[in-house]
């Protein structure tokens, strides 16, 4: 895993705007950082922003302390909607990850019947889990970006730093859903136009 970090950095790393190291999974993850302060981390397991910032301000600045908000589930904290508190899944690489922004996809909400949790093993899996595969896959790398990367200063435009990911259907995927797919996704880390900062 080490060294696929270190060629995705190599490759896809733009100095001060995006860079690849490890998630809070301890899988490989993208984190943007937008010269205003902001952060945003993207882990390539499943492709779950975990992570998106506000730069620190009063007292919290003095501290370092960044305005977290997303934040991942831990154990024993109830579920968005939920009656009663679950345990989280574990940061396991496997599992998908519990909270921040996470995609579902080929269905929304609870799978059918009894089978693995995961189709990143490549088994059979009887049915679709709950709010699909795509939080369960590894996704690539695809392409980062940044608009006008290298200017600074007053006026200069939203540098707006991005990663592109992509995941394609598995045996294990088609064992459950019996289609082939392509999913691209884009995350960018941009200002609002009338933000002031602090």
């Amino acid at each position: 895993v080490d060294e696929y970090i270190a060629n995705c950095a190599r490759e896809f790393g733009i100095p001060r705007l995006v860079s690849v190291g490890r998630g809070p999974d301890g899988c490989p993850a993208v984190t943007l950082s937008h010269p205003a302060g902001f952060t945003a981390v993207v882990s390539l397991h499943g492709a779950a922003v975990t992570r998106w910032a506000r730069p620190p301000s009063g007292a919290a600045a003095e501290l370092g302390e960044y305005n977290e908000l997303l934040a991942l589930r831990s154990e024993g904290e109830a579920q968005a909607g939920g009656p009663a508190p679950a345990a989280a899944p574990p940061l396991d690489g496997v599992s998908p990850l519990p909270g921040g922004v996470t995609l579902a996809f080929p269905q929304v909400g609870p799978g059918g019947g009894a089978g693995p949790s995961s189709v990143s093993g490549g088994g059979s899996f009887p049915t679709v889990p709950a709010d699909g595969f795509l939080r369960h896959l590894h996704w690539s790398l695809y392409a980062t970006g940044a608009a006008s990367a290298g200017e600074d200063g007053p006026g200069a435009p939203d540098p707006a730093p991005s990663v592109c990911l992509v995941a394609r259907d598995t045996a294990a995927t088609r064992a459950v859903w019996p289609h082939r797919f392509e999913a691209v996704y884009t995350v960018s880390l941009m200002l609002a136009d009338d933000w002031v900062p602090p």
